[in-house]
């Protein structure tokens, strides 16, 4: 006859998983996600998130190759103007779009592969939208944003190497950011799968 308890041991392991997990800002754990429900957690606009940093579901974010604490997301990025840097447009909306995963929006719509099909041409064997827009920022020298070695990126078009999941191999593509930039603000406006609201 099997035990179907749990031992105290073995609930100590996972809790102690989930943690870990939370700690790094891995989005899927209870912990990370605050085990809330999905439908009732509303995204928000990158005007919120630089305005609410008490509101942050995580202390320090990854965007594309740059981990950096949220302060210096609100200050050096949040905060300042684009002045036509396609990399700022489109880095606000993944960072507001990450808080909002992280926080527990509903994200189905931008997550799966195949959501960002019409900006990459490709067919339905890729990331979805965060995961092509961080292929993206790599490509467009986002890499040294925050330095004196910093350029700003002019044009929407970017060709990005990505991970074929259906072949295994690496696709060269070219991408447009603007694509992507429009569906993560849809996103983050509430214009898709989650409810919108910014107070």
């Amino acid at each position: 006859m099997t035990d179907i308890r749990t031992s105290r041991r073995t609930l100590l392991k996972r809790g102690a998983l989930i943690a870990g997990a939370a700690s790094l800002g891995i989005p899927g754990t209870a912990a990370a996600r605050g085990d809330r429900d999905r439908r009732k957690v509303c995204a928000r606009s990158p005007g919120y998130w630089k305005n609410h940093p008490e509101a942050w579901p995580v202390d320090v974010l990854q965007i594309a190759n740059k981990r950096a604490r949220k302060e210096f997301w609100i200050h050096y990025l949040l905060k300042q103007p684009v002045r036509g840097d396609k990399n700022r447009i489109l880095a606000k909306a993944l960072v507001a779009a990450k808080l909002n995963q992280y926080a527990g929006a509903e994200d189905s719509c931008i997550r799966y592969r195949g959501t960002a099909d019409k900006c990459i041409g490709g067919g339905r064997c890729y990331y979805g939208v965060p995961g092509v827009a961080v292929r993206w920022l790599y490509a467009a020298g986002f890499a040294d944003f925050g330095t004196a070695k910093y350029t700003p990126m002019r044009t929407w078009d970017a060709e990005i190497t990505l991970p074929n999941r259906c072949t295994g191999e690496w696709d060269k593509l070219e991408a447009n950011g603007e694509c992507l930039y429009n569906i993560l603000d849809a996103y983050n406006n509430g214009e898709m799968c989650a409810c919108g609201k910014d107070d």
